[in-house]
């Protein structure tokens, strides 16, 4: 029998089983430890899409392709393609688009569930029970590890931990109006926001063990349905398959509905698809195999045939008869073919696109006569003809890059990606599956890759040409960290070729504009590296925290692949016909603003690779096994505890210069500088144990076994805090060659994070401050106000108030009906300002400024009079009669199924036209079996008559008509007198012309990059 050593080349071998029984690891994917369920591939994209701001503290580009723009009463969506990356890795999902591209309508709740799904498990009854648990005495501590591990050292199925976990899964929502996270209260599992709107309610459909759907209502009262349609029965809900740990569980509820105060809504439908994805990133699907029942060997922390049962958008239908289609040809193929737009029946307008393999290459606009328009959008990649021999290579490389770098033929032996698996059977020996021998593994474990530029940007965009014949392009460099390379970041923006280009430049971090005091003018520093940090520091980048800790005096920097690099100091460079014109320097908040710490073991931090081991299979005698693992990541994670997390942390503007280049000297013309509060919500704590079994490895004719088995506990506590930030002040400074103007703003706010007043004061000493009062800032006992808050519609202010150095200048109130639409609007009456202690706020006692005092009843001061007032609404909730101070009222005729206005009568009531043209008649301008030329024949004769009738011989008639999600097409004024507007096949506005179709205005249209 010959010992064998995986302590590089000699020595013994000491192998460490690790069970974590609870982990709480919120947004650091890739500790080989955690057990992490992320969303589906098309969900995650979605959610990193709007996780990952444009912004240029992340040094990303964010490229569009709109399609329409839909509106239906206060509900607005936006249906298009949306282009974001950091990087293309070598196994990112390709969607149902193309590399890097979403459908911006795919909104849905997801979730990343960490430990077991939180619906089907129990956590402690309360934290510091399980501290007790744990504190108390040693017998009471062996207990309650007992739910993990019986005293016979018997493991029993899904770790041992019976129904208990002290994870808290991560759910996400998007919406039009805004996102956020929450995680589930441990014992109502009812849902506590953690990051977003604080106005925003979250509201959970769960039946049992079954989250069926949620309910988002936005501070507008609008409310989106996601998952479970209760009254038809359909259920869009993805769930993943093949985890071993708890089966089919729920990752995404997609929505469904989206509806408004006055019952307009928006309706979704799916197809639903199987996917099952090529290759799982372990920071993807961060957990690893384990087989209860049988001993085959594992890959990619799946069990047997992974998939998601995943839904792709069908149909978007509105109550105001508009509806999208979205078709994909191929019935085994999710892939997006065409989008198109009715106006009931009527083609309106429709998009094909285009693809080369993974790629979107076109995206071409057709009318609803099928004629295209303009050339369309054109695509181009970076090495994108590579794409397809690195997929069919399956070099599981993270980034593809040994491929790129030593040339188009693998190397003959495969450089893994995840690790090598051995496995165990009924007797706890281990057999080696591959033919690798343990030095190979080495050998792999310690190859080079270091990355190149060009292998770095490879198969992201780098140029767009637009349906008008305008280019942008772009261009990408690596992201640099003390020689570690975690993706890619924006270089340039161009937008023509030679000596025509203008272009954008971007410096990052080192490369800045700093003040020279010597020579007295700015200058351009360049230097290497970003993020340069006292060494050994250990730090982890996340997408919503970042630790430092020392932990030893030799631990090289970790990242995580994951998540985007932020910067912050970002220069944008301005060239004009490639002459330097001038810059804005952008500095963004650190990631100092919180102490992160951290907590248990060492880590084995390598240029890259480590060999761990892990449970595999639990054999019926009561023996562990263990599956050997070679992660061969380009970067590597720690092996330790995270005791505190944030979700929600935000990059923040704090300053922005402007400078001009002239006479080869940089001057500053304008700097705005901001400061921010940063708001935390109460700790939420876990629990995490871990299980350590240690022994020795021997091996004999390749079967391995452990002898000297010994086992110990490692536990420990985390915290998760929610975090915002809200702007408190802004200054701004103005040059212009003598003393800078300043003018600064401060801002103050409720606990709800609304704004409650702003301070303007200038260079001149004068203070202007603005104060709002919102509906949940009065007591109960106004039924309209109660009734708004009801409904959730806290966001618009209901009162405003201006001071001037301390005297009251202006004034508005808006009151609303009980359906929540505006009813009047009043406003201050002053011949001179007034002193506060003399003004009466609509929610204080006199002479009392919000926030000071008590809140009262609504009850406003004597000096508003009302401005106007809305009488009546029409059935789709729009202003149908309006009266505005010491005016005549005002009737708006509504048609194209309540969207535009279309006849306007001055100095008549609704009663006195429902005389004239009948109810009928009004009620069949939004028929939905009008089309475009039928609206205009009724438009024409409602007009005439109501003209030529007697009985309204004061009022002044002005009609309007339109091509629905177009434009306004004529309008005709109160003498008769015809305006036509005309648009191009791009649906922009071409030409004005008169009464006699001459054209007055024209427009023209050339694409200039921003």
């Amino acid at each position: 029998m010959k010992r064998n050593t995986l302590n590089m080349k000699r020595g013994m071998l000491k192998n460490v089983f690790t069970f974590t029984v609870a982990i709480l690891c919120f947004f650091n994917r890739g500790w080989s430890q955690n057990i992490i369920v992320p969303p589906s591939p098309t969900s995650e994209k979605f959610i990193q899409y709007h996780s990952l701001p444009a912004s240029n503290s992340y040094g990303n580009v964010d490229i569009s392709i709109p399609f329409t723009d839909l509106k239906n009463g206060d509900i607005k969506l936006s249906v298009g393609l949306n282009y974001k990356t950091d990087g293309i890795k070598y196994d990112e999902s390709i969607g149902e688009i193309g590399l890097g591209w979403i459908l911006s309508s795919n909104y849905r709740v997801s979730r990343e569930i960490n430990g077991f799904p939180d619906e089907s498990t129990t956590f402690f009854s309360s934290f510091q029970d399980s501290l007790n648990v744990l504190y108390t005495n040693n017998l009471l501590r062996d207990r309650f590890l007992a739910n993990f591990v019986n005293s016979n050292q018997v493991y029993p199925s899904k770790f041992g931990r019976k129904n208990w976990d002290a994870d808290y899964d991560i759910f996400s929502y998007i919406t039009p109006e805004g996102s956020g996270q929450f995680i589930l209260d441990p014992v109502s599992r009812q849902p506590i926001v953690m990051s977003g709107s604080r106005l925003y309610k979250i509201e959970i459909d769960i039946v049992a063990n079954d989250i069926k759907g949620f309910k988002v209502i936005s501070d507008t009262g609008i409310k989106y349905f996601f998952g479970t349609d209760n009254s038809t029965g359909d259920r869009y809900i993805e769930e993943v398959n093949g985890t071993e740990m708890f089966g089919m569980s729920k990752s995404s509820w997609m929505i469904y509905r989206i509806e408004d105060l006055n019952n307009n809504f928006i309706r979704f439908s799916y197809d639903k698809y199987n996917v099952y994805p090529k290759n799982i990133r372990s920071n993807y699907v961060s957990y690893r195999s384990m087989s209860y029942n049988q001993s085959s060997s594992k890959s990619a922390g799946f069990s047997n045939s992974p998939y998601y049962g995943t839904y792709y958008l069908k149909e978007i239908n509105t109550s105001n008869n508009i509806k999208i289609e979205l078709k994909r040809i191929s019935s085994s193929d999710y892939k997006l073919d065409y989008i198109s737009l009715f106006q009931r029946s009527s083609l309106l307008r429709k998009m094909i696109l285009g693809r080369n393999g993974s790629f979107l290459k076109t995206a071409k606009i057709f009318d609803g006569n099928s004629v295209q328009q303009g050339q369309g959008y054109i695509l181009s990649y970076n090495r994108e003809s590579e794409y397809a021999s690195i997929i069919a290579s399956s070099i599981p490389d993270y980034w593809g890059y040994y491929k790129l770098l030593y040339g188009s033929v693998p190397p003959s032996t495969n450089i893994p990606r995840f690790w090598y698996s051995l496995y165990c059977d009924f007797s706890g020996s281990f057999t080696n599956m591959f033919t690798n021998s343990l030095d190979a593994l080495l050998t792999d474990y310690n190859r080079d890759r270091t990355v190149t530029d060009d292998s770095a940007i490879a198969f992201s965009l780098n140029t767009v040409q637009f349906p008008t014949g305008g280019v942008l392009r772009m261009g990408y460099e690596s992201s640099l960290h003390d020689n570690k390379r975690i993706g890619i970041r924006l270089k340039y923006l161009s937008n023509g070729e030679g000596n025509l280009r203008d272009s954008i430049v971007y410096s990052y971090e080192g490369s800045h504009i700093e003040y020279d005091i010597a020579n007295q003018q700015y200058y351009v520093k360049e230097s290497v590296y970003g993020f340069v940090r006292p060494p050994y520091t250990q730090r982890w980048l996340g997408r919503s925290m970042q630790f430092n800790d020392k932990l030893s005096s030799d631990l090289q920097k970790v990242y995580n692949e994951e998540s985007p690099v932020r910067y912050s100091k970002v220069t944008e460079n301005y060239y004009v016909n490639q002459s330097y014109k001038g810059a804005t320097q952008f500095e963004y908040s650190t990631f100092q603003r919180y102490s992160f710490s951290t907590f248990g073991g060492g880590a084995p931090y390598k240029s890259v690779g480590r060999i761990f081991f892990s449970s595999n299979y639990m054999g019926s005698n009561g023996l562990m096994c263990s599956t050997m693992e070679l992660e061969t990541s380009p970067r590597q994670f720690p092996d330790f505890f995270v005791s505190t997390n944030y979700l929600g942390k935000e990059i923040n503007l704090l300053k922005k210069t402007d400078f001009k280049y002239e006479n080869s000297i940089l001057t500053p013309v304008k700097r705005e500088t901001y400061n921010y509060q940063q708001i935390l919500t109460p700790a939420y704590n876990s629990l995490k144990v871990r299980l350590f079994l240690e022994g020795e490895s021997t091996e004999n004719d390749g079967v391995y076994s452990f002898s000297g088995l010994d086992s110990y506990f490692s536990y420990g506590t985390s915290s998760l805090y929610g975090c915002s930030s809200t702007l408190v002040s802004k200054q701004t400074e103005t040059f212009d060659g003598t003393a800078p103007l300043e003018e600064s703003v401060i801002y103050s706010y409720n606990n709800d994070q609304q704004l409650i007043s702003q301070t303007l004061s200038t260079s001149d000493g004068r203070n202007r401050k603005d104060i709002f009062v919102y509906p949940a800032n009065y007591l109960s006992g106004v039924a309209w106000i109660d009734n708004l808050i009801s409904r959730n519609v806290r966001s618009p202010f209901l009162e405003k108030v201006s001071t001037i150095d301390g005297k009251v200048v202006a004034g508005i109130i808006n009151i609303y009906n009980s359906n929540s639409l505006l009813q009047t609007v009043s406003k201050l009456k002053l011949s001179q300002p007034v002193a506060l202690s003399l003004f009466k706020f609509s929610n204080r006692v006199l002479g009392v400024e919000p926030p000071t005092g008590t809140l009262s009843t609504f009850s406003s001061d004597s000096r508003y009079a009302k401005d106007y007032e809305i009488i009546s609404y029409n059935n789709y909730s729009k202003p149908q009669e309006l009266k505005k101070l010491d005016d005549a009222i005002t009737v708006y005729l509504w048609g194209y199924g309540g969207q535009y206005p279309i006849i306007e009568i001055k100095n008549a009531t609704y009663a006195e036209v429902v005389s004239v043209l009948t109810q009928a008649t009004i009620d069949n301008l939004n028929s939905i079996s009008q089309t475009e030329a039928t609206m205009e024949s009724l438009i024409k004769a409602a007009s005439d008559k109501l003209r030529s009738d007697s009985r309204l011989a004061k009022a002044m008639v002005t009609t309007y008509t339109y091509k629905p999600l177009v434009g306004m097409t004529s309008k005709t004024d109160a003498r008769g007198i015809k305006e036509t507007y005309t648009y191009d096949g791009m649906q922009r506005l071409q030409a004005v012309l008169d009464h006699l179709n001459y054209v007055n205005r024209s427009f023209d249209y050339h694409y200039r990059s921003n």
